[in-house]
């Protein structure tokens, strides 16, 4: 009935609680129920919960504060203290963000001619500065031309592209290197400003003041 879920989180609470406290700090294990239930404040305390975690990466952009660690081969990125993505579930998100609209736009191109390539796509990602739901576009091969992939913060995306210095190993392999493929290029600036500018090349293209290609 009602209020009846707020009964039985209010039982089931202190259970959870002993059950987290058998591994770890009783501080500690609170903190991670509260992360389970989607309380708090942003806090480095949602990591660093086990002794065994392996810290591969923490530091601070103009923008945000980035820490990835990384325990019993699952590699989590926290943002402000808060998980972006595990890579144990992140295909969970990725695959469905990209595969229904890929299938979609695909299956909507016109007909090639006989024994002529598909019209191959080009994609824009707006955020997406992890490089994974590029990677799955990737995975289309030819039926994509390109990807423009707008990410404010240069130090984030620096972490996942193959051959810079501040660049994770586990974070490229992650990604199978799709920040470096040549397809990709990486746009640092506000999402909605570039799709202004955008708009504005369309429109002098349309009038006929520039011949310039709108890339």
């Amino acid at each position: 009935g009602r209020g009846g879920g707020g009964l039985l989180l209010l039982l089931l609470a202190p259970c959870l609680v002993a059950l987290l406290a058998v591994g770890l700090r009783f501080d500690r294990a609170v903190a991670q129920l509260g992360r389970s239930l989607g309380l708090g404040e942003p806090s480095e305390k949602w990591f660093g919960m086990h002794p065994q975690e392996t810290t591969l990466y923490t530091g601070r952009s103009e923008y945000q504060s980035i820490v990835v660690v990384k325990w019993r081969g699952d590699i989590t990125l926290y943002i402000d203290g808060f998980s972006q993505f595990s890579s144990r579930e992140e295909f969970r998100y990725h695959e469905a963000l990209v595969h229904p609209i890929m299938a979609a736009a695909i299956t909507s191109l016109p007909p090639a001619p006989p024994h002529a390539a598909a019209t191959p796509l080009r994609v824009l990602l707006l955020g997406a500065g992890d490089g994974l739901a590029a990677r799955e576009l990737l995975r289309y091969g030819d039926h994509v031309r390109s990807i423009d992939l707008v990410d404010l913060d240069p130090h984030m995306t620096s972490l996942f592209e193959k051959g810079n210095p501040r660049a994770i190993f586990e974070l490229v392999e992650l990604t199978q290197a799709s920040m470096t493929d040549e397809r990709v290029t990486i746009h640092h600036m506000d999402a909605g400003q570039y799709v202004l500018d955008y708009g504005k090349r369309i429109s002098r293209m349309k009038q006929g003041e520039t011949e310039d290609e709108v890339p």
